[in-house]
């Protein structure tokens, strides 16, 4: 290991990780035990290797990280050119690499792929003096485009059903979120099904469906009843035991959603659900029910629904609404794609490029540019990921 690794006294847990040459190397630790200064033990035993400064590629989340990055480079070269051990040559090559620390590649996702588009902006169709739309002025940008779709919206019949569905607010914040991640929504939307609705129940109903029709789950609500109409129940109301209001009302509510399913009122039954769940109590004592005892009956039907249709049922799911949501997103497709040819419009007014932008763009012209793509693997030799 070269003495400037070695002055940052890697420990036997990050040797390793600086050292390992043959296969990637990912490290996974929690926070403050030391990921980026191994990252920067790896850098610079890389470039003590002989590696030229601008083939290491170094990737940080953010420019501050960036920077504190740089600086803790410099300042391990700073220390080593403090030894007085040092040779001529040995010197000299630390010093012009601490002179060209300015140019190093060490920045952020979005400065590498800003850099290779300006450096192949034919390939790309960019203008090299594009501007980036840093996220501060990206809002700025995006809150005009809200404001023109959404008055254009309000001109379209067809669009105009999303304003009372959604309300003015949450449309807003949707389509601002939506063009937000326009990458993502516009692959997704791709390969959304039509109509959709069908779909979506399908998703929707199983879980609940398996509640309610479990043979395990009907059991024990029959043995409650048992307790019910046999007379346990009203005797231990007149004891004044805590359990007996919860589960009488428990028990009208599952009558209620087997009456539901006969029919197949499936709406009513997720409406029902978590009603049926706020009425799982563990109080009572034991005494007032003697051989009748309900609640460990109750306490593995809380299991079950917590673990079946808690997280999926919430608060309550309407499906009456939910069928509404997804007849509404042709409506909601439309208005996205008038929002984003708006923002790009105005980007093009602008010559400027969002990070969505820079990603894309990077990413088409290093899959489908065969030449593009051969120089930077020339040109990169090692790649490091801060995060």
């Amino acid at each position: 290991m070269h003495v400037i690794v070695q002055q940052m006294h890697p420990s036997p847990e990050q040797t390793p990780a600086v050292r390992e040459r043959s296969r990637d190397v990912v490290v996974t630790a929690g926070a403050g035990t030391g990921k980026t200064r191994t990252l920067v033990a790896r850098y610079l035993s890389l470039v003590a290797e002989g590696l030229p400064l601008r083939s290491v590629l170094a990737i940080t989340f953010t420019r501050k990280a960036a920077r504190e990055m740089r600086n803790r480079v410099r300042d391990e070269i700073r220390l080593y050119l403090e030894r007085s051990d040092l040779s001529d040559a040995e010197r000299r090559r630390w010093q012009s690499l601490y002179a060209a620390l300015d140019a190093a590649r060490i920045g952020t996702i979005h400065s590498l792929c800003s850099e290779i588009l300006r450096a192949h902006p034919a390939e790309a169709g960019v203008d090299p003096r594009f501007e980036v739309l840093d996220e501060g002025k990206g809002n700025i940008l995006l809150g005009r485009v809200v404001d023109e779709a959404l008055a254009w919206a309000a001109d379209h019949e067809e669009l105009v059903e999303l304003y009372p569905l959604l309300g003015e607010g949450t449309l807003r914040s949707t389509l601002a979120s939506m063009l937000g991640q326009r990458l993502d929504v516009e692959a997704c939307l791709v390969n959304l099904p039509a109509p959709l609705w069908p779909v979506w129940e399908a998703r929707l109903l199983p879980p609940i469906q398996g509640f309610v029709d479990d043979a395990g789950i009907r059991a024990d609500f029959e043995e409650l009843l048992c307790v019910r109409d046999e007379g346990t129940l009203a005797r231990t109301e007149a004891a004044g035991d805590k359990l007996a209001a919860p589960l009488r009302r428990l028990l009208a509510w599952w009558e209620e959603i087997i009456a539901c399913r006969a029919c197949g009122d499936w709406a009513r039954i997720a409406a029902c659900l978590p009603s049926l769940r706020g009425e799982m109590a563990s109080v009572g004592q034991a005494k007032h029910w003697q051989a009748h005892d309900p609640r460990p009956i109750i306490a593995e039907l809380r299991a079950r629904y917590d673990e079946g249709v808690k997280d999926w049922v919430g608060k309550g799911l309407d499906l009456a609404l939910e069928q509404q949501l997804a007849e509404a997103v042709p409506a909601l497709q439309s208005l996205f794609a008038h929002a984003a040819t708006v923002y790009e419009r105005l980007k093009e007014e602008r010559q400027a490029l969002d990070y969505d932008d820079l990603e894309a763009g990077a990413v088409a012209l290093l899959k489908e540019n065969a030449a593009v793509r051969a120089r930077w693997q020339e040109e990169i030799q090692a790649l490091l990921v801060d995060e």
